[in-house]
């Protein structure tokens, strides 16, 4: 799994385990729904900054949704 894909999984399994939808998701950020939609398809990467925004709507670290990515990609090491 490529270290985007990762990402988009860890995203999406931190969303669902708050039973968050996209739609609130991307309104709690500050996002259009379909912004957010296209960077959980990976047709448009995340930046660190939605990141970040995500990581405090959801009340993790951003490690939590960076979990795994250091071993998907040799860029991280």
């Amino acid at each position: 799994m490529s270290y985007q894909k990762q990402l988009r999984a860890n995203v999406l399994a931190e969303l669902s385990r708050r039973e968050i939808s996209q739609t609130e998701a991307a309104h709690q950020i500050g996002m259009p729904q379909t912004a957010l939609s296209a960077r959980l398809r990976g047709r448009i990467d995340f930046r660190i900054g939605e990141l970040l925004a995500l990581s405090h709507l959801l009340g993790v670290r951003l490690e939590v949704l960076l979990h795994g990515l250091e071993e998907k990609d040799d860029r991280f090491t």
